[in-house]
């Protein structure tokens, strides 16, 4: 898996996991977080390696169905980048224009 993936995934999972059972939170977490193959997760947990796979699949499946009808990782990307931008641009003369745009991000929610 590239790292591209890698990292999508750890962000689903970072936003989506409660929605996940507790055994394909743990599958999962050893995969994306943990760096662990599908070898060494099923003999960790005891089960075998196409369960680990199974697993792996159904819950990547179902964190990226819960991003595509929900957008929550969308919506926080695009907020910490607004947020970042306030930030830089943050001077004690335009505290007024900040606030305005802290504002309409608010609203925007």
């Amino acid at each position: 898996m590239d790292l591209e993936k890698l990292i999508e995934y750890n962000n689903l999972f970072e936003v989506y996991s409660f929605s996940l059972s507790l055994e394909q939170q743990s599958v999962l977490k050893d995969f994306v977080h943990n760096n662990l193959g599908v070898s060494e997760i099923a003999e960790n947990k005891g089960i075998s390696r196409q369960a680990v796979s199974k697993i792996i699949k159904s819950s990547i499946k179902k964190l990226e169905f819960l991003e595509s009808n929900l957008h929550f990782l969308q919506i926080m990307s695009k907020l910490k980048s607004e947020l970042s931008e306030i930030d830089q641009n943050l001077t004690p003369e335009n505290i007024q224009k900040a606030k305005t745009q802290i504002q309409k991000i608010i609203k925007e929610l």
